[in-house]
């Protein structure tokens, strides 16, 4: 019986052959083999997302308060006016008589920290009369103002009848006033917020719930004008008599705008 044996040299030839299959094979199993999947990302530690919770529906009013008080206080403003060929004769006779009202007045019982100077004016006065000619000047009027504070109203008709009497040749007007208007404010405040909730719980209602708690409340507006009294007013009666003044009352106004949530009602 005869045997076969294979030398390592006969050998190489099929161990080449199969290793370079083999290795052509590698390739193929490499790109058959599905991707390995993302690894996930780690929670960071301490991160939560946040929840907005929806906002609360809210109401909206704005309410007013008034309330009427009486005047202690009267501003009055009056002078004089003068006119002259020449600026500095208009200016000295106005100088001289606004003195004399200036006088009297402190002579009525203002004090000086009540008498301030509103206005003074200088100007020419021009014929216009000549069409097709510059305006002419024909002399100068001088036009000074004081304003002075009464705090005795019932005065008030006197003393501008004093003035008058002394030389002022223009009143231009009075204003009432308040000194001290702390205590009705704060009165027409409370009447303020009081309507602001009044008519919260009002629109609540209409909506089919109920009022909750005060979100915000703010004052929008807080007034005590001087009331004006015109000139036309400021007439003496038929018979010559003092002047009369009626004071009136004075309307102090409040705004207040106030948010209030709602809540369904039974809560």
């Amino acid at each position: 019986m005869t045997r076969s044996v294979l030398s390592p040299r006969s050998l190489r030839p099929a161990l080449g052959g199969g290793l370079a299959l083999a290795l052509m094979a590698a390739p193929l199993l490499a790109q058959t083999t599905p991707p390995a999947p993302p690894m996930p990302m780690p929670p960071i530690e301490g991160h939560v997302m946040p929840m907005h919770a929806p906002a609360p529906a809210t109401v909206t009013v704005t309410g007013e308060g008034q309330v009427g008080i009486a005047p202690d206080l009267a501003t009055v403003a009056l002078g004089v006016t003068t006119q002259a060929e020449t600026a500095a004769k208009a200016l000295a006779d106005n100088a001289t008589r606004q003195g004399d009202v200036i006088a009297a007045l402190k002579a009525q019982g203002i004090a000086p920290e009540d008498l301030q100077t509103q206005g003074l004016n200088l100007s020419p006065m021009a014929d216009y009369s000549q069409q097709g000619k510059p305006p002419v000047i024909t002399g100068y009027q001088a036009q000074n103002i004081v304003s002075a504070r009464v705090r005795d109203l019932a005065k008030l008709g006197p003393l501008l009848d004093a003035m008058v009497a002394a030389g002022a040749t223009d009143v231009q007007g009075i204003a009432f006033s308040r000194e001290d208007d702390a205590a009705p404010l704060d009165e027409a405040r409370g009447k303020a917020v009081a309507e602001a909730q009044r008519r919260a719980k009002t629109m609540a209602a209409a909506a089919g719930m109920a009022l909750g708690p005060l979100v915000s409340l703010t004052e929008s507006g807080a007034a005590s004008p001087p009331m004006p009294m015109a000139m036309a007013s400021m007439a003496r009666d038929a018979g010559g008599g003092a002047t009369q003044v009626e004071t009136g009352r004075l309307m102090l106004t409040v705004q207040v705008t106030g948010i209030w949530t709602l809540v369904p009602k039974g809560q």
